[in-house]
């Protein structure tokens, strides 16, 4: 390296030396104290070499602290330049706030680019009124929601409407109707309880698996022949049901309440089934007597 390199290497530190002597970044604050949602005033000020390429930051916000910066002002002076910026921090939560970090940067001519950063500045919120203050202050700002555009939602809400309707018309058209085979179903159900009536006699059952078994036929019987629905009955409901919607006789309703209750004490009450002698071929006897009654 020649002298001359090396007066202008040193020319050029001495000169950098001189620029961060003369480089300086601070806070100007009217107070350093306030209550939730009352506005701080701020000044964030920089002297810099005059000429100087400055990129100035940004202060940014939070979900408690709500900044708002001013313009950037420019002094220039006898080769010092000022630049201030004023801000409003307004901050929604109690206790004590330090401002971001705010990094300033800035180049001369060809020297290497340089950063400086004000020392770090802390708000006191306090969270009491003084009785006295009667000043009004905005209301918290809302929380930014996203945008859902309308077509988005009309998309789902017509998707439903359409499942909606070819539900109800599926379910209509699975719905039982009054056709004029109905009653010839209703014979081959009556039929297809006889027969197991007639099965469960020629096998050899225990006789309470008899009486059991029995009775529920006698009980899909009765919902088939009086549409009483698939709903489990206990054997007061029933009679109350049969009592008002069908036409049994007296001794027809006399003979089924025996039936059902006879079986009920051999389900519940643990009474021997030998007591309920005949008790399948009576419950056919009885539904076969009712058929033929109503004809």
């Amino acid at each position: 390296m020649t002298a001359l390199q090396w007066i202008a290497l040193c020319f050029a530190f001495v000169r950098l030396a001189a620029f961060q002597e003369i480089a300086q970044a601070y806070w100007l604050a009217e107070t350093r104290s306030a209550r939730i949602g009352e506005p701080v005033m701020l000044t964030l000020q920089a002297n810099l070499p005059a000429g100087s390429q400055v990129e100035w930051p940004a202060l940014p916000s939070s979900s408690v602290m709500l900044t708002q910066g001013g313009e950037l002002v420019r002094q220039p002076g006898a080769g010092i330049d000022t630049y201030s910026q004023a801000f409003t921090v307004t901050i929604w939560e109690w206790g004590e706030h330090t401002l971001p970090p705010m990094t300033i940067s800035y180049q001369q001519d060809d020297t290497p680019a340089q950063q400086i950063s004000p020392a770090p500045i802390v708000i006191q919120i306090v969270s009491t009124v003084t009785e006295d203050d009667q000043m009004l202050r905005p209301l918290k700002p809302p929380l930014a929601l996203p945008f859902v555009p309308r077509w988005l939602i009309m998309i789902p809400a017509f998707v439903i409407g359409i499942a909606l309707i070819a539900g109800i018309a599926y379910l209509r058209q699975r719905k039982p109707q009054h056709s004029p085979d109905h009653k010839l179903i209703q014979v081959r159900t009556i039929q297809t309880i006889l027969s197991e009536l007639d099965s469960i006699q020629n096998q050899s059952l225990p006789p309470a698996t008899q009486v059991i078994e029995a009775d529920g036929w006698l009980r899909l019987y009765l919902q088939q022949r009086f549409k009483l629905g698939r709903t489990q009955h206990t054997t007061t409901e029933l009679m109350a049901l049969l009592k008002r919607q069908s036409s049994l006789s007296k001794e027809q309703f006399q003979a089924l309440r025996v039936l059902l209750e006879g079986a009920d004490r051999v389900k519940f009450a643990d009474v021997d089934a030998g007591q309920q002698l005949n008790f399948v071929q009576m419950v056919s006897q009885w539904i076969r007597a009712t058929e033929q009654a109503a004809d």
